[in-house]
């Protein structure tokens, strides 16, 4: 009997040699394939001692190897038999070990019906020609799996590397598996019944086609082998249940199989590949930074196989990067992108890549037809799907980025909601629609390709406007049900939740803007995704839709009232943050007004119109409306609406210079008992009443001579601002924190507060608004004026404010009929001290708007204003040797100023005090 054909027992072991298996009671026991060399030679010689160069001569034939190694081995016998192990193998110096265990020898009967196995027949493994780049996390981990696992599945989508990992894994494993490994591929087989044969031919057998499993299975069972399966996928099912066959018969194969969706047979364990990492989209690399990533390296070292010299650059290291973006990090498709690169170039490609199926076309012809092209590629899953799924497959193109199950059923067109997620999860199983699946979301894209291949079935199908239909209408539901969620929720959730449907959104918005009979359509989408829109800071885009969808609505015989009442509030919304011309705000207005003044004026429009007046400088008209809106919200018994009249009262009172009462309005409007955001439904939303207010007040407390308060209350408005979007920040840095710290003498600080304001207005593509604003605080940060003609009224009040030096008739104007009131007190000031500089003549007139000024200051509470003009009239006074009321004027302000406040301006009112008093006493001394 040959010992090949035996089986040894001992205790709960048994050692099958021909096998290669160890079993403790009846269990495998994972042991290295040099450990089980020793323990068969040991086993057989039971009882003896093996001298260790025998052993050497048997484990290690043609080798040199340290003792170490062999007691290395020993040492993990011991320990796969546990506490009997050093009962089993005893050794002595000088006669080597011995297996001391009782053993039990019983022969085994072998297939006799089949031709034996022969290891130079069998398939061999291929051999990769070109180096496979990272992966070495999945080759290790697949390696531990198939330790414990007897079966593992590689998935993923076609291209992403399957194929070259599991031949790594093989490679790295070949020395554990005493029989070799054996590669099948599946992919030239077209019908199950060539399955066994296919097998046996991998492994050195003659069987016919349409032999049983079992007949396969009795040739190998007692061999170690790791068969690896490849590309299973068109023959899934009978692959499946093959290979469950094969290790319910063979309990030392292993199996490592590679499909396009897991096999779902017994005890099988799926590593899902994804594609190789990309750069991140908002990165800026240098070349050196963009090869760390794996898809860049790739790239690089397919390109420089084909194109002689070529090195990646600085210059070119983005569009790399972008080019890997595009593909997905798919491993086929950027290898087929690099073949083409000697042609185009890298952003040459980059720009011929929605044109990818046709000109990513110059794979190896070594390969496999199906990895020559990419339209290949997907021209062979594509083909594996059935009608159903092929219909689904092609509809989901509509979506440009992520989408949701639901959203994702509704593009389905078969009411069986059963049937429609039946087809859509094999998809996803058969990797043709990647899932990301978070703790608290589940999302599904197309990778890009996977979408322009769809997109191109879609088309041909002729289906293309009924599915974007259903988009835009799914999309609308989605976004309603978002505007109604944004009350309850967390900005950061609210965000993570709906920030994905942004591509989704641009392109619906996009098509439907050339479809003008869908223009009902077109209206309730945009007006859905303006909360969203307003939150990505997309002012810019969104108020382009805006005025598309207006202009079809107003094509209609009897538009909905209704929805244009939004759109055209919309539409003032995005003007305020535009910066337009006058015939835009004129024309809106004109429209607005229209609508404002029919019977039942809508809220929402009516304070918009309030807005864009605060926006462009005109207080009177905004005061007249937010008291407007107080009599509406008032009849419709809307308390907090009522709040939100109030609030833009109090922004209007302030802008008017009627410091007292904003400050009365604005206390009220804090003391609101609500949540700290005013909602106005489903169009706009309000900005935080605490940070309008909240500037209101820190403007206040600098004018009234609290500058310590005033710059407390504008870091106040920053740190509030933080919590909201980039829009209210900036609200804060040019209404408030900017102008107080200029005011204050603090350039440094106001230099500091300028480059995060020019930060978030560069951040806000879409906002122009504040574009104006940047580059007139750089001139006075860094001149301490503007020379540069301003546009928004606004703007051209605070400038005056700010820079004595600043010179607009404009403002003037302005300043002298009330209409800019909060800042007429200084603008006139300084008109008086230019005359003054320009000619001594004009003492008097000077003297007039000095006069006039310290008046309306007085007038309006703004003792900041009050003082300074009465400096420039004490001034005046002194170089005409005249001390008039020059003192008194003086006096009247600096009494009332707190006690803290030692600025620049109380400084010098306090000198000149000091000057009038010693003009005076010298009078006073010849009178005695």
């Amino acid at each position: 009997m040959r010992p090949t054909d035996s089986v040894f027992q001992f205790g709960a072991f048994s050692l099958h040699p021909a096998g290669r298996l160890l079993l403790e009671n009846g269990e495998p026991i994972a042991i290295g394939a040099r450990a089980l060399d020793i323990l068969i030679l040991l086993v057989q010689h039971a009882g003896e001692f093996v001298p260790k160069d025998e052993l050497f001569r048997s484990v290690w034939p043609d080798t040199i190897v340290e003792e170490t190694s062999l007691r290395v081995h020993i040492a993990a016998l011991r320990k796969a038999f546990g506490s009997s192990g050093a009962r089993f193998i005893e050794n002595a110096p000088g006669k080597g070990y011995k297996f001391a265990a009782e053993v039990a020898c019983t022969q085994v009967t072998t297939a006799a019906n089949l031709s034996k196995v022969a290891r130079g027949s069998r398939q061999e493994m291929p051999v990769r020609l070109t180096r496979m780049i990272g992966r070495t996390g999945a080759v290790e981990t697949i390696s531990s799996l198939l330790l414990t696992k007897r079966f593992v599945t590689i998935t993923g989508e076609g291209g992403v590397g399957k194929t070259t990992l599991s031949l790594a894994v093989a490679d790295t494993a070949r020395d554990e598996y005493a029989d070799g490994t054996v590669f099948v591929d599946l992919a030239v087989l077209t019908h199950p019944a060539q399955l066994v044969s296919a097998f046996g031919r991998a492994l050195g057998l003659t069987i016919p086609m349409n032999a049983p499993a079992r007949s396969l299975g009795e040739a190998i069972k007692n061999q170690a082998l790791l068969l690896v399966v490849d590309n299973c996928e068109h023959l899934v099912r009978d692959a499946a249940t093959l290979v469950a066959e094969l290790l319910g018969l063979c309990p030392s194969l292993r199996v490592l199989a590679t499909s396009r969706e897991a096999l779902r047979a017994g005890g099988e364990q799926v590593h899902r590949l994804e594609s190789l990492p990309c750069p991140p989209t908002e990165s800026r690399l240098t070349a050196a930074e963009a090869l760390r990533y794996e898809s860049i390296q790739l790239l690089v070292e397919r390109v420089s196989a084909a194109v002689d010299g070529f090195e990646l650059s600085d210059a070119e290291a983005e569009h790399a990067a972008e080019l890997c973006r595009r593909l997905d990090g798919v491993p086929l498709a950027i290898e087929l992108a690099a073949a083409r690169v000697g042609f185009f170039g890298l952003h040459g490609l980059l720009m011929r890549l929605p044109d990818r199926l046709r000109i990513l076309n110059a794979g190896h012809r070594t390969v496999m037809p199906r990895h020559q092209t990419l339209r290949s590629l997907y021209d062979w899953s594509y083909d594996l799907l059935d009608e159903d799924a092929r219909l689904a497959f092609a509809r989901l193109s509509v979506f440009p980025g992520f989408f949701s199950l639901d959203a994702a059923l509704r593009m389905m067109p078969w009411s069986d909601r059963a049937k429609a997620v039946t087809i859509f999860l094999d998809l996803v199983n058969k990797s043709l629609v990647a899932a990301e699946l978070g703790t608290d979301t589940r999302r599904y894209r197309l990778l890009d390709t996977a979408r322009v291949y769809a997109s191109e079935k879609l088309a041909a199908s002729g289906s293309v406007d009924e599915c974007r239909l259903v988009h835009a209408d799914s999309l609308v539901r989605t976004l309603e049900a978002a505007n109604r969620a944004w009350v309850r929720e967390t900005h950061k959730v609210w965000l993570d939740r709906y920030a994905p449907l942004s591509d989704d959104i641009t392109a619906a918005l996009r098509w439907l803007s050339n479809e003008p009979q869908h223009a009902l359509l077109f209206a309730h989408l945009t007006v859905a995704s303006y909360q969203l829109a307003q939150q990505l800071s997309q002012l810019e885009s969104h108020r382009h839709f805006v005025a598309l969808a207006l202009k079809h609505l107003e094509l209609l015989p009897n538009p909905p009232k209704d929805l244009r009442i939004q759109l055209l509030t919309l539409f003032g919304f995005w003007l305020i943050g535009g910066c337009p011309g006058q015939a835009d705000i004129d024309d809106w207005m004109e429209k607005a007004v229209k609508l404002v003044d029919d019977e039942a004026p809508n809220p929402a429009l009516l304070m918009i119109v309030s807005v864009a007046n605060l926006a462009y400088g005109d207080y009177r008209r905004m005061l007249k409306g937010a008291e407007r809106l107080e009599v509406e919200y008032d009849a419709a018994g809307d308390g907090q609406g009522r709040v939100v009249a109030r609030r833009l009262q109090a922004q209007a009172h302030h802008f008017l210079g009627h410091l007292v009462v904003s400050k009365r309005l604005a206390t009220e409007v804090l003391a609101f008992p609500g949540g700290s955001t005013l909602r106005l439904g489903r169009v706009l939303d309000a900005m935080d009443r605490r940070l309008s207010m909240g500037i209101v007040l820190a403007r206040t407390h600098w004018l009234e001579g609290r500058s310590a308060e005033a710059e407390m209350a504008a870091k106040s408005c920053i740190e509030l601002a933080g919590q909201e979007v980039d829009h209210a920040k900036c609200q804060a840095l040019a209404l408030a924190a900017i102008p107080i710290a200029i005011w204050c003498g603090d350039m440094e600080l106001a230099s500091s507060r300028l480059d995060e304001f020019r930060f978030l207005n560069a951040r806000q593509t879409s906002v122009d608004y504040w574009t104006e604003w940047v580059l007139a605080f750089e001139g006075l940060v860094a001149i301490g004026t503007v020379f540069q003609p301003i546009r928004c009224a606004k703007l051209l009040d605070l400038v005056g404010a700010l820079s004595p030096a600043f010179h607009d008739e404009r403002l003037v104007r302005r300043a002298e009929s009330g209409a800019a009131g909060w800042c007429a007190p200084e603008v006139i000031r300084a008109y008086g001290q230019r005359l003054l500089a320009a000619s001594g003549d004009n003492a008097d007139v000077a003297r007039g708007k000095f006069l006039q000024a310290v008046h309306l200051a007085r007038g309006s509470g703004a003792l900041r204003w009050e003082l300074k003009a009465a400096i420039s009239l004490a001034e005046l006074e002194l170089s005409d040797h005249n001390v008039g009321d020059a003192e008194r004027l003086l006096m009247v302000p600096l009494s009332k100023f707190p006690q803290l406040e030692t600025d620049a301006d109380v400084s010098r009112a306090v000198g000149l005090i000091e000057r009038l008093k010693e003009r005076r006493r010298p009078v006073a001394q010849v009178a005695a």
